[in-house]
């Protein structure tokens, strides 16, 4: 069965670069509707979650990058409401 299908390959390993260059991507970007800020969600924790799971990041920063991979907008939305 490893002859037909090489799983190992099929498994994408995410390191910390992959994170850094997603987060500053999408800080970039503009969030407007909820599908948007779904594929952000999603992504993030496709990349971010392996890397979690392997403990290459702490919990504290796999919160820390998904904040900062936010736009300015967003943080001035959300801000507040996280302080309270």
């Amino acid at each position: 069965m490893v002859d037909y299908y090489d799983a190992e390959r099929a498994f994408q390993k995410y390191v910390h670069r992959d994170i850094i260059e997603f987060t500053n991507k999408w800080s970039q970007k503009i969030i407007t509707n909820f599908i948007t800020w779904k594929r952000y969600y999603r992504n993030y924790y496709i990349l971010a979650e392996q890397m979690l799971g392997r403990d290459e990041m702490s919990q504290k920063d796999f919160k820390t990058y998904f904040w900062l991979g936010l736009p300015d907008s967003l943080h001035t939305i959300f801000e507040p409401k996280v302080q309270a």
